[in-house]
């Protein structure tokens, strides 16, 4: 694990600046006309897309939240959970042709699971992040 904690940064500013870019993307790919011109490969990987992004996010949210000294890990399940539901609504009434489905909901939730699993493990092995180490 010291060869991870090495590699983290180790800046709030980092990781609150990627988790907007991030969002800025998620929000961008979901809430934009579909491209229906892109190969069906890519369609195919639709739901894996969803899950590494919400991967990608609540893990970024995650480690903003433990340079704040705030461990807990059920508020960043449920902003992620939330964010992912979100999405949905507003793909199904906002005039985009895009729909709602509920297995790309699914694969947004089960990325933010995923990261909550190795935020949890970061949080009591990684130095900097260690919550046991906190006053």
């Amino acid at each position: 694990m010291a060869i991870v904690s090495n590699l983290l940064p180790k800046s709030w500013k980092f990781y609150l600046f990627s988790l907007v870019v991030c969002t800025l993307i998620i929000l961008g790919g979901t809430l934009t006309p579909a491209n229906h011109d892109l190969p069906p490969e890519f369609w195919s990987n639709d739901k894996l897309v969803h899950f590494f992004a919400f991967f990608i996010w609540t893990l970024l949210l995650g480690l903003f939240r433990f340079f704040k000294k705030d461990y807990r890990l059920w508020p960043i399940i449920v902003w992620g959970i939330l964010f992912g539901l979100f999405i949905e609504t507003l793909q199904h009434y906002l005039p985009i042709q895009r729909s709602a489905e509920l297995y790309d909901f699914i694969a947004d939730g089960l990325g933010s699971i995923a990261a909550l699993v190795l935020l949890s493990v970061i949080s009591t092995k990684i130095k900097h992040f260690n919550r046991s180490l906190t006053p």
